[in-house]
């Protein structure tokens, strides 16, 4: 077998874990959306009496439509609600957990969710289903259709790498699919030029042919 049909190989096999991903992060992320976002629709048109303008009331449509938009958008950031969560120092702690024996004597038991930890899970719980759509939806493109023209240079840079690091030419597709198939991996040579050098899964893949 060619070097290139190795690469055409691991190309393929590579696309079909991605498809995997896509389907599998993708449909629970939008099966997690539409449970939360769901129950949260309905918790509102209970709420604010949507019951009394039927399924499409207005009011709790618009304010799940601000959430999802909210979510999904700090989804698409990268937010992590917990980031600038900082550890309770001993007199914290101590205030918190006579606030717990007062709300487990007098309370609701939903006090907690007023405080930053319970808004931060709160948050998280919301943006967990859109985060797990756009990481599917990131897999799905990730996806490499590889022309013959293509993998016929990949294999060469391939081959050259393996005599001498190869500087890696801007917006060179055959360089970012021997990296994206773990073939090759960026080292600076002495110049401070950034060349690719064979990972050993492209070592034995040139030595097998």
């Amino acid at each position: 077998m060619s070097t290139a049909k190795s690469v055409e190989t691991f190309s393929e096999e590579r696309n079909g874990e991605l498809l995997t991903d896509a389907f599998l992060q993708g449909g629970m992320g939008l099966g997690f959306s539409l449970a939360t976002f769901g129950g949260f629709w309905w918790v509102c048109w209970l709420v604010l009496g949507g019951w009394r303008d039927g399924v499409l009331a207005p009011l709790p449509l618009a304010i799940t439509a601000v959430y999802v938009g909210a979510a999904s958008w700090s989804a698409r950031r990268g937010v992590d609600p917990y980031q600038n969560l900082l550890p309770l120092t001993r007199a914290e702690a101590s205030r918190r957990e006579i606030e717990e024996v007062v709300a487990n004597f007098a309370g609701t038991g939903l006090e907690g969710l007023g405080r930053r930890e319970g808004v931060a899970g709160c948050a998280t719980w919301l943006i967990a289903g859109p985060k797990g759509f756009l990481a599917g939806w990131r897999a799905w493109s990730q996806r490499v259709q590889a022309s013959q023209e293509l993998l016929n240079r990949a294999q060469q840079l391939l081959e050259l790498s393996l005599e001498a690091p190869r500087p890696l030419e801007q917006n060179s597709r055959a360089g970012l699919l021997l990296l994206h198939l773990g073939l090759v991996r960026l080292e600076p040579n002495s110049a401070g030029t950034v060349c690719v050098t064979p990972t050993a899964k492209g070592k034995n893949l040139v030595e097998a042919d």
